[in-house]
Parts: structure tokens; sequence; C-alpha cells
């Protein structure tokens, strides 16, 4: 082979060194284009997942904050009807108070009377309004 193929080869040679130095950096930017392009959907995609679960963990929270309030609101209505019957069974106690007896009963064993039966039902009932309103009281 003379000079002239050896300088051909060589041409050869540094063009195809050159293509692919070239090739390479294409190769290189082509992937880092890529890489970029994905990590930017992945993050779009990521973004839109999260916004879209606390927007509905927020509604969720701002549902049950509704209906807790509406719940507040119903009770506070509840205790303001029972406060006036309380009041009303205090009166009622007072007035039995002074009227029950013990009778005598079945074989001379002592009862209660009427108003000693009724006194009794009205001090439970006082006791478990009162404590209904505690309870009330707490949750405001």
């Amino acid at each position: 082979m003379g000079e002239s193929g050896m300088r051909w080869e060589q041409a050869a040679a540094e063009i195809c060194a050159a293509v692919e130095n070239i090739a390479a950096k294409i190769a290189r930017n082509a992937a880092n284009n890529l890489y970029e392009t994905v990590m930017t959907s992945v993050q779009d995609y990521l973004r839109e997942n999260v916004e879209f679960n606390l927007s509905s963990e927020l509604q969720g929270y701002a549902d049950t904050a509704r209906r807790l309030r509406d719940e507040n609101e119903q009770l506070k209505r509840r205790a303001d009807l029972v406060e006036p019957m309380v009041e009303a069974l205090d009166s009622c106690r007072e007035y039995f108070d002074n009227r029950s007896d013990a009778v005598d009963g079945d074989y001379g064993q002592p009862e209660p009377n009427a108003e000693m039966a009724l006194l009794t039902e009205i001090d439970a009932a006082i006791l478990r309004a009162r404590q209904a309103m505690q309870v009330e009281a707490r949750c405001d």
C-alpha cells in the first residue's frame, strides 16, 4: 500500500474518531435531555398527585369539622332545653321531699309512699341530666 493509501486510512480513522466523538456527545446530550424530561414528568406527576391527595384529605377534614360543629350546635340546643327541665325537676323534688314518707306495707314492712317513690325517680333523672350537661360542657 502506498502513501496515498495510508493517508486515506489515516483520514478515515480521523473521520471515524471525530464521528465517534460527536456521536458520544450527541448520545450524552440526548440521554441528559431524556433524563431531564422524564424527571420533569415524574415531578409534575408527583406534584399533581400530592396536590390531589392533600386536597382530598383537607376536604375530608373540612367535612368532619362541619359535622362536628353541627353536632355541637345540636348539643347546645339540647342543653338549653335540659336546663329548664332540671330546674322544674328541682322544684318537684322540693315538693315531694316535704311529702315523702314510709308507709306500712305487706307484713308490716315499711314501704315508700307514692311521693317517696316519685322523689327517687326525680333524683335519678336530675342526676342523669346533670351528668349529661357536664359531658356537653366539656365538649364546648
